[in-house]
């Protein structure tokens, strides 16, 4: 069943542009933590403290996706296209990396290698398009939730989920309810209801401008000044993860920021450009094959360099990252346009309708 669909507005390219933002910042995740930077680095010396702001400042990049999720899919025809074209994305890349590596590192790839490639939902390449990919088919009936209930119900239900979902946790230091620190399809779920629940109400519209900007910026700097303050005590990173209040508020007042942008001229067609590739720069350089053998711990020397240098270095490898995930993307949308992807999708659409009504 399908959400009614609402008066059709003008595309949003601060959204859009939000999407290059979010997939610019999740590199820089990746190359403090994973990529080994903060861990050779000098503990509680200025560029640890330094490259903690970069982390704290990048956190809520995953969380900006899933509301975008929200924002979008609310009010819109449930496609079941768009869940074929992410899982052809998600093969694409696996198995291309995979082909490449058994071409030019034999014996470093096998069958189940293959195999494993071919069903990304089965063996959770990616984690966040394995959570996707569950809660695509919830998103019917969380867009009847949103649909269902009033403006008042409908802000206790933020309210309930950012108190059980983000605080309580956060206040006891434990996975309370099963959210993982939001690495599963249950925070997935509850951002978007947050992210619909923005667009049926068009708080974008009245809570914008770069008052939302500073409101990002003060949650940033409380979740690190708390590790700055409690840095020698276990749970110094409270504030720092998915879930924390701190970061969960980061993302809707970044989202609110962006929404709120108008973009004109050179950035209208810069945005067309780089959005719809921009799912392909996380599906590249975390698979796995990439990740484990040219990723993982090949920052570790950007934490010997000087502070100003070591941000000029991660922004750098990131914006690199990005660049050329997006580049490789858009040759994908370009091969997909040739083997007549889309078509695939719409006759997927159209069985779909006919046999589910």
């Amino acid at each position: 069943m399908d959400a009614p669909v609402q008066k059709i507005k003008e595309r949003n390219y601060g959204i859009d542009f939000l999407r290059i933002v979010s997939m610019m910042l999740i590199p820089v995740l990746h190359i403090l933590g994973q990529g080994g930077v903060i861990d050779n680095t000098p503990y509680g010396s200025a560029g640890y403290w330094l490259e903690w702001i970069m982390e704290t400042a990048a956190y809520c990049s995953v969380n900006c996706y899933a509301l975008i999720s929200g924002y979008v899919g609310y009010g819109s025809k449930h496609r079941y296209s768009s869940l074929l074209n992410i899982t052809l994305q998600a093969i694409f890349y696996l198995l291309g990396v995979t082909t490449l590596f058994a071409v030019f590192k034999p014996g470093s790839v096998g069958i189940k290698d293959f195999i494993k490639a071919c069903i990304p939902f089965g063996f959770d390449a990616y984690w966040y398009y394995s959570a996707y990919f569950c809660m695509f088919f919830f998103i019917p009936y969380l867009n009847i939730i949103i649909e269902k209930t009033g403006e008042k119900q409908a802000k206790r239900l933020v309210i309930l989920i950012t108190v059980l979902f983000s605080l309580m946790p956060t206040v006891f230091c434990r996975d309370l309810f099963g959210t993982n620190e939001g690495y599963c399809v249950l925070w997935l779920m509850l951002l978007y209801l947050i992210g619909a629940y923005m667009k049926k109400y068009d708080i974008c519209e009245k809570y914008h401008g770069f008052k939302c900007l500073l409101g990002y910026f003060i949650c940033v700097f409380f979740a690190w000044g708390f590790k700055f303050v409690m840095h020698d005590k276990s749970f110094n990173l409270m504030f720092i993860s998915y879930t924390s209040p701190a970061i969960l508020a980061s993302a809707v007042f970044l989202f609110l920021f962006f929404a709120g942008l108008k973009v004109k001229g050179f950035w209208v067609k810069f945005t067309g450009f780089f959005a719809p590739a921009s799912f392909g720069v996380y599906l590249l350089h975390v698979e796995p094959l990439v990740w484990n053998n040219i990723l993982y711990g090949r920052f570790a020397r950007i934490g010997e360099f000087s502070p100003a240098l070591t941000v000029a270095a991660v922004a750098g490898a990131a914006l690199g990252i990005w660049l050329v995930g997006s580049l490789v993307d858009r040759l994908r949308i370009g091969i997909f346009k040739l083997i007549r992807i889309k078509k695939l999708g719409d006759r997927l659409d159209g069985w779909v309708d006919r046999r589910f009504n």
